[in-house]
């Protein structure tokens, strides 16, 4: 298994040299066209450094009555916000040196996402999931030894490629769940990347894993978080 860290730096490098020869510029695939229609918001974004250029993409959109969005971050603590904008409007510098819209611009929650990605193998799985997701398991369960560490579980489904109830990722979060026990394992969804309903991403935890039961599922689905903040919640 191929540490995520190198092949990533391998796909940019190949990504790096293919635009040195191509350009970047994505032209407008029928199929995407299709789905273009009045009131649809479409989320694009402002390509960095050798990141596939979706203006082609924007600008179909904008002719086929669409709504724009950008995203908008404040940092890695804070969730990702789509905020509304159009190639006429200015952009401020972000983190990362993203190029995003100004902070006070209208929320609004997109149909379709374009996103830039380094690279995906051939079931089109981007990088990070199955087997890819758990690389760092022993490093991650390595640091159960330290009392002021826990676990935000968040996004799960998203880790598989399987259907649900994404078994492949089962013996991954068990293992965590040996490591830091209940107390310090907090459930989540994360539902704007989830690729099941919000439902799923709750019987995911409190129906498929078959170790999760009791007192121990209840302290996950809630109440350990509730008592690691100092939040006195009546449940």
């Amino acid at each position: 298994m191929t540490d995520k860290r190198v092949l990533r730096a391998r796909l940019r490098a190949a990504r790096d040299a293919f635009v040195t020869e191509h350009a970047r510029a994505i032209a407008s695939p029928a199929p995407y066209l299709a789905l273009l229609h009045p009131g649809l918001v479409v989320a694009s974004y402002i390509p960095i450094g050798s990141e596939a250029d979706p203006m082609a993409l924007a600008a179909a959109a904008i002719d086929s009555g669409c709504t724009l969005a950008l995203p908008h971050v404040v940092s890695r603590a804070q969730p990702l916000r789509f905020l509304e904008w159009h190639p006429d409007h200015p952009l401020d510098d972000g983190p990362f040196g993203l190029r995003q819209p100004r902070h006070d611009r209208c929320d609004i929650m997109p149909d379709i996402i374009l996103t830039p990605l380094v690279g995906f193998d051939a079931d089109l799985n981007r990088l990070g999931q199955d087997e890819e997701a758990f690389i760092h398991l022993d490093e991650m369960t390595a640091l159960a030894k330290l009392p002021n560490v826990a676990v935000k579980m968040t996004g799960a489904p998203h880790y598989s490629t399987q259907p649900y109830p994404f078994r492949n990722i089962h013996d991954g979060l068990h293992r965590i769940f040996d490591a830091y026990g209940p107390d310090r394992l907090f459930w989540g969804t994360d539902i704007t990347r989830m690729p099941c309903t919000y439902r799923q991403c709750v019987t995911f935890f409190t129906e498929a894993l078959p170790w999760l039961r009791g007192q121990d599922l209840e302290k996950v689905m809630g109440r350990s978080l509730c008592k690691w903040i100092g939040w006195d919640f009546k449940f």
